[in-house]
């Protein structure tokens, strides 16, 4: 990747961490490094092959739980290049729900308007805030 090269990570906003207990979320947003989140992610498996993820303070969706992982991936990660002096910028964003196969034809954009944001941040950029969290071009709140 070239020294100026932006790397934009697919979330949604359903990783919001709204419904997870305050122990979690504080795992979420405080990771110490990639190793943290990875291990976060294989509790919330494991939880789930035991059937308790719901007594642990997770939510019972996998595919909101793997968008938190991405945008708390995306935050450390960002957070570890700025420590290395790396020009390369990490972001994420949501699409939006979008008209695909993957919604079943259901959404309020079309693919051409959920690309906006991440060919936004893959072209300009996030303005000088790496790791941040975007919808509808612009910073959102996880």
């Amino acid at each position: 990747m070239k020294p100026s090269g932006r790397i934009v990570n697919l979330a949604s906003t359903v990783g919001r961490l709204d419904k997870y207990s305050d122990a979690l979320q504080d795992r979420f947003r405080n990771p110490a490094s990639v190793a943290d989140v990875t291990k976060l992610m294989g509790e919330f498996a494991d939880a789930v092959r035991r059937g308790k993820e719901g007594e642990e303070g997770w939510p019972s969706a996998a595919y909101a739980v793997s968008k938190a992982g991405v945008i708390s991936m995306t935050r450390i990660l960002a957070e570890e290049l700025e420590r290395d002096k790396s020009t390369v910028e990490v972001t994420c964003c949501c699409p939006g729900w979008v008209v695909t196969d993957m919604t079943k034809g259901r959404g309020y954009k079309t693919v051409d308007e959920g690309a906006q944001t991440p060919v936004l941040l893959a072209l300009e950029g996030s303005g000088g805030r790496p790791g941040t969290f975007w919808t509808d071009e612009k910073i959102a709140e996880w």
